[in-house]
């Protein structure tokens, strides 16, 4: 049976989606019971542009929940994953994640994704996907060229999504710092140049150039490639970290419009946050600039 506090964060969770109109929350929070009080010491919530919620939490603990959550991935019918995650789940890593998200129409099972944190060899992970039957090589340079363009050979987040009905997305994260003495400067210049070699929009590139020293103020960020089976995707995501709603609700009523006020505002009362514990922007070769906006609830 879950705990009193795990209860309450699911009671939050589906107000939440409730009070900005997100599709199947209900579904969503039914199967984040099944990370079992996990979600109960830490879980990361999150409301992304397109009207979907996410739920995150540590790896389970409890060898049934652990099982529970393989038998909820089963049902994705992506077989890539499937193929991956014996081998991920023995990936060395800090801290492993699984997080919950709704998907487009509110369709179930929801997506399943697992983040390793950790800074570890791109080569490794390259090689932990090649072991599949679908993942090409040509995907494996093409990660690894788009990577030397940050100056890194290592990543320090690996993130295997997998969407049901949709391709596998396989994405690595990279710390950027953004201090004084040039850092910020550099941290812009290299991720225009992934942009440009991923044929982002000189629209959003401008976006980008002109909302990066707002958002990142000084703090590392992460910035993001993103592969298929046998390309990188042409988005680039940069994720900054505990922003003010100050901040971040102009922002986001200057990309999409003022219903996202409202929104946020739900959003952030259901789980009495004062900040944000993290925002991303995705940059791609469309419009709009995907965003996720997430909230952090640790136990006390």
């Amino acid at each position: 049976m879950a705990s009193e506090r795990t209860t309450e964060i699911l009671t939050r969770l589906r107000g939440a989606g409730d009070a900005v109109g997100i599709a199947a929350i209900g579904d969503l929070a039914d199967a984040a019971e099944t990370l079992g009080d996990d979600v109960a010491a830490y879980a990361r919530l999150s409301l992304t542009d397109r009207m979907r919620m996410a739920v995150l939490c540590q790896w389970p603990a409890n060898p049934d929940t652990a099982a529970a959550v393989r038998a909820m991935h089963a049902q994705i019918g992506n077989p890539i994953q499937a193929q991956t995650l014996p081998a991920l789940l023995d990936r060395p890593a800090k801290v492993r994640f699984v997080e919950l998200e709704t998907t487009r129409h509110g369709a179930t099972p929801p997506t399943v994704s697992f983040h390793m944190v950790g800074e570890r060899a791109l080569a490794d992970d390259i090689a932990l996907l090649s072991r599949t039957t679908i993942f090409q090589p040509s995907a494996g340079r093409e990660v690894t060229a788009l990577s030397e363009l940050l100056g890194r050979s290592s990543s320090d987040l690996f993130i295997d999504r997998a969407e049901p009905n949709a391709a596998n997305q396989w994405l690595f994260r990279f710390r950027r710092g953004n201090g004084a003495g040039g850092e910020l400067e550099e941290t812009v210049r290299l991720a225009l140049a992934l942009m440009e070699r991923l044929h982002v929009t000189a629209e959003q590139r401008l976006l980008f150039e002109r909302l990066h020293p707002r958002l990142a103020r000084g703090e590392t960020v992460l910035v993001s490639i993103v592969s298929v089976f046998d390309c990188a995707l042409p988005w680039v995501t940069v994720q900054y970290p505990d922003l003010p709603w100050e901040l971040l609700v102009p922002t986001m009523i200057e990309l999409y419009g003022n219903e996202w006020g409202e929104r946020l505002g739900a959003f952030a009362g259901a789980f009495d946050a004062e900040a944000s514990s993290a925002f991303e922007l995705t940059f791609r070769d469309e419009s709009p600039v995907r965003s996720r906006v997430s909230i952090d609830s640790i136990a006390p």
